[in-house]
């Protein structure tokens, strides 16, 4: 039978078999072991590796860098490894240039500096029906699953959806609008709050806790191993069931749960934000196509991971830093969206000032300026919105990040 020979050991084993093979071959029995359609009556080891049937990767690693390199020179991952300084500088420069962006601030302080969070079901749930609706679907600034996820207090609360788990979660992003898939993330819902029910809080808990106990402590790259268990044991297969543990969880959202629980550093969500900023500015080139193998997937953390530890940086904070990318990345592609004939006038929406502050909309609300409407602005900096008289967008600048001026109200205040 085909055999793939990573170590030593597992060639052989691989010879053992070949040799039982010969022995059965020569006693004349017609039903031999191995054989058949895709294979020679002659079969040897030597032939099959010569037809690309059989390989060997490098002897087995001693250390984690060894096993990286071992990575690089398999085909996986395309790259070399003379190119990993060059992709160290390019991804140490990128960190750098985004360490003031807010969701890299926010992401330092959650993972990295402040304290661990304790355990409540409730921010568990919570962040479990994200990683759902963040599958296949974008989820930057001012997108409809970010502004439902966004929505305080959340409408998808265990209390809420006990009842009808499917029927409530369904019926509330149905209504929501511009949310897709919502009859299969209800279905995955439902049977993530039965597992959860019956016996799966316990074990939930449990690694919870074991994550929680290391990031209490200073970063360290001997975390890793745990955190990897920590994402397989999400996505992996309960014995009692036979069943998937939690239902929509792959080798990405596995890892964006225990990341967004802010219990992770290492082990990061990998898509196409990554695979793209990765194809157009590191030397290995990543297949965004085959994240869904775990075995591809980790192959290409491993890269990433060895990368960002010579570069004196966490995969979590380089996995913040991608993000906000992609999220500046869609404010401009929203202002590249408008005619250039209207790119000059400031109160049309995706125009973008000098200080990267994009206009949304006009509210109609009556401004504090001669004859202006109040609109609404977003900083592509740090996200905030706030209003501003449609005579300044040219140059306002936010009040949160810019020390602007403090923002016009965005809504009619009640009088008594």
């Amino acid at each position: 039978m085909p055999q793939l020979s990573s170590y030593p050991e597992v060639a052989e084993s691989a010879a053992y078999v070949d040799q039982r093979l010969a022995k059965q071959r020569a006693s004349g029995r017609k039903n031999r072991t191995g054989e058949g359609f895709d294979w020679p009556q002659d079969w040897k080891l030597d032939k099959a590796k010569a037809a690309g049937k059989i390989w060997y990767l490098q002897p087995k690693p001693s250390t984690e860098r060894e096993a990286v390199h071992a990575i690089t020179t398999t085909g996986r991952i395309q790259t070399s490894l003379s190119d990993i300084p060059a992709d160290v500088d390019r991804i140490r420069a990128f960190v750098r240039s985004r360490l003031d962006d807010s969701f890299v601030k926010d992401r330092l302080q959650r993972n990295v500096h402040g304290l661990a969070t304790t355990f409540e079901r409730e921010q568990f749930w919570y962040v479990l029906l994200g990683c759902l609706l963040t599958t296949r679907q974008r989820s930057t600034t001012g997108s409809p699953v970010d502004r439902f996820l966004e929505i305080d207090p959340f409408p998808l609360s265990l209390a809420l959806c006990a009842a009808d788990v499917q029927g409530t979660v369904e019926s509330t992003l149905t209504r929501f609008g511009g949310i897709r898939f919502a009859p299969k993330i209800s279905m995955q819902a439902q049977t993530n709050y039965r597992w959860l029910a019956r016996d799966g809080w316990a074990h939930v808990e449990e690694w919870f806790n074991k994550l929680a106990e290391l990031r209490s402590k200073p970063p360290n790259r001997q975390s890793q191993p745990l955190e990897r268990d920590a994402a397989r044991f999400a996505m992996g297969f309960d014995p009692n069931t036979a069943r998937k543990r939690l239902m929509g969880l792959g080798p990405k959202q596995a890892r964006n749960l225990w990341q967004w629980l802010g219990l992770t550093r290492y082990e990061i969500p990998l898509d196409s934000r990554v695979t793209d900023w990765i194809n157009r500015n590191l030397t290995a080139k990543a297949d965004g196509g085959r994240l869904s193998d775990e075995n591809y997937y980790v192959s290409l953390l491993d890269y990433l991971q060895e990368v960002c530890d010579r570069a004196d940086v966490l995969p979590c904070v380089f996995d913040a830093a991608a993000f906000d990318n992609s999220n500046s990345a869609a404010f401009a592609n929203l202002a590249q969206s408008v005619n250039s004939s209207q790119l000059g006038t400031t109160t049309i929406p995706g125009y973008i000032n000098r200080n990267r502050q994009i206009t949304i909309r006009n509210t109609g609300l009556p401004g504090t300026d001669h004859l202006q409407y109040v609109y609404q602005v977003a900083c592509t900096n740090c996200g905030h919105t706030y209003g501003a008289n449609g005579s300044d967008l040219y140059d306002r600048k936010c009040p949160l990040c810019q020390a602007g001026v403090p923002g016009l109200p965005l809504a009619l205040t009640a009088h008594a």
